[in-house]
């Protein structure tokens, strides 16, 4: 296994996020060495392309959605036995 499989670090779209501002709120301290801040650099460049190529993939999944792609099968069905009271709420439930 090479050095640069071994140091794929897996997060979530929310916690790599949430690092990403806490990085750019370090970067923004007067108290920063270079080394600190060059290895905070590269760490929020790192998070900010996965990041937007998580962003991206989602967008094209909601586009195919919208577009009426992969998504779930409903069947409506009549109710077995509707109760009067049940009905009558039902039609003026519908919005058309």
């Amino acid at each position: 296994m090479s050095d640069a499989v071994a140091s794929v670090k897996e997060v979530t779209f929310e916690d790599g996020y949430a690092r990403l501002k806490a990085i750019v709120a370090r970067l923004d301290d007067d108290d920063l060495s270079v080394d600190e801040m060059c290895r905070l650099f590269a760490e929020g460049k790192g998070l900010e392309k996965e990041l937007r190529v998580y962003l991206e993939a989602q967008q094209g999944r909601l586009d195919e959605i919208e577009g009426g792609e992969h998504l779930p099968e409903f069947r409506i069905v009549a109710p077995s036995r509707p109760d009067e009271a049940a009905v009558g709420a039902i039609e003026d439930d519908i919005p058309f």
